[in-house]
């Protein structure tokens, strides 16, 4: 008997349901590594709701300002932009609270949308779900007790050191004052300044309290970015399914891009759909506004984290240099402001990632890239992910060129890894590893829905 393609998705998606059940009986299963309770996850995810929604109907609204092929990376760009602005005018407005900067750029948006398109109607269902947003928590927040995270509650010391201290200081004071005073001096803040903004949309508050809902927001734009590059519904119901029973079976996968303060989260999004855009938006060939617009918004991912911020740099030499067009060389500004700002500012580093110290001593440890291995099949769920890809890629064999920029990025940064972990990695565990390897995961989501719709298809 002959099995239809669709039975055979069913089948690949089978083994994940069946440890999923298995969990469940076994009672192995539980959502996040946070020192939190089943209320507070699940009302967090409620709020996160809300969040999500408002920031659908904004993407939507400015998506014919940025005239991007996506709703998704019209909010990217419209979180960039704000960290964007302040950064190149940080002299001006070092003495302004940040919320301030947020709340300010976002009435401006709205009024560009207005006077530019007249959409009154999406333009009310934006303010209607600001306003939705912000009565809901307030609602939830006063009739339910310990709602937010406290620091104590951090699983990691990362967070607990550098993530947690960056986004309260960044909402209770000012960027400015997180910049000069990071408690990791020259590491990147645009995710700790995202976290910091969704926060003061959410709340409103004049304090930072730590509601886990801003990073479950991340599991509704992860879903609706599948959706939109799906080409059908039956091709996301599989591919959603399949990142669905990963999510609440791959404890690590979800705390670090879902469910943590962790810069991964927000980082891994941004690059993931901006990169997409880049790639996928055939409008760039022909409209210079949108293509500056894109190149700068993702450039500005230098100020994420590590291995996106070299992988931003060279993907803006790779395309000035294949399309031999110098609007790519706007892609610089970014480590141009970065090292202005570290001449002129205390505190501040250009790269904190790899410093003379750490290239001084050059090693050789082989046996980490088995460690490297090692770790990254601990995680069994994303594993078998990984292997579901390459059988589609088995599958479309002839058919890749099209995806030649996404697997030559995750090339690239598996390389640095590698390079990092034999050459420059001084300790004996390999455990950030897995982290770094995962940075760049959304950039297997448009080849993979792409390859199952060619797969249906055919």
């Amino acid at each position: 008997m002959k099995l239809s393609k669709k039975s055979i998705l069913s089948l690949l998606v089978m083994p994940l349901f069946v440890n999923l059940i298995f969990n469940l009986f076994t009672e192995q299963f539980y959502f996040s590594f946070q020192n939190s309770s089943s209320q507070q996850e699940l009302i967090s995810v409620f709020l996160a709701f809300f969040i999500f929604t408002f920031y659908y109907f904004l993407g939507n609204l400015l998506q014919p300002i940025f005239k991007t092929k996506y709703i998704s990376s019209s909010i990217s760009i419209f979180w960039v932009s704000i960290f964007a602005f302040e950064n190149i005018f940080i002299l001006f407005f070092r003495n302004y609270k940040s919320q301030f900067i947020f709340i300010t750029v976002l009435v401006s948006y709205l009024l560009i949308s207005f006077f530019q398109s007249k959409r009154i109607k999406n333009l009310t269902k934006v303010i209607f779900s600001f306003l939705t947003m912000r009565i809901v928590f307030q609602i939830v927040n006063a009739y339910i007790s310990n709602l937010e995270l406290f620091f104590n509650q951090l699983y990691t010391s990362d967070e607990s050191r550098l993530w947690y201290p960056a986004i309260s200081g960044i909402y209770n004071e000012s960027y400015y004052q997180i910049l000069t005073n990071n408690p990791y001096p020259g590491y990147g803040l645009l995710t700790s300044y995202i976290g910091a903004m969704n926060t003061f949309f959410l709340t409103g508050l004049s304090e930072f309290n730590y509601y886990l809902a801003i990073n479950y927001l991340f599991i509704f734009l992860f879903a609706f970015f599948l959706y939109e590059i799906c080409n059908r519904l039956e091709v996301f119901v599989f591919l959603s399914s399949l990142f669905g029973i990963i999510i609440l079976t791959s404890h690590w996968f979800t705390y670090v891009f879902f469910g943590s303060l962790l810069s991964e989260g927000i980082s891994s999004f941004l690059f993931g759909v901006l990169f997409t855009e880049l790639i996928r938006n055939k409008q760039i060939i022909s409209h210079k506004k949108l293509n500056a617009i894109l190149i700068v918004s993702f450039s500005f991912l230098y100020y994420s984290r590590q291995f996106l911020t070299t992988l931003v740099v060279l993907f803006v030499l790779y395309k000035f240099i294949t399309k031999r067009s110098k609007i790519y060389l706007l892609g610089l500004l970014p480590p141009i402001l970065k090292i202005f700002q570290s001449n002129i500012f205390e505190n501040t580093y250009i790269d904190p990632y790899i410093n003379e110290g750490q290239l001084s001593t050059i090693y050789f440890n082989l046996g980490n890239v088995v460690k490297l291995i090692q770790q990254f099949i601990l995680d069994k769920p994303v594993t078998y992910l990984v292997l579901v890809f390459i059988v589609f890629v088995i599958l479309n064999r002839t058919e890749q060129e099209i995806y030649l920029d996404f697997y030559l990025f995750i090339f690239l940064n598996t390389l640095l890894v590698v390079v990092l972990m034999i050459f420059i990695w001084d300790k004996s565990d390999v455990q950030s590893s897995y982290r770094y390897l995962m940075n760049i995961f959304y950039l297997i989501l448009y080849p993979l829905s792409n390859m199952t719709n060619h797969y249906l298809r055919n």
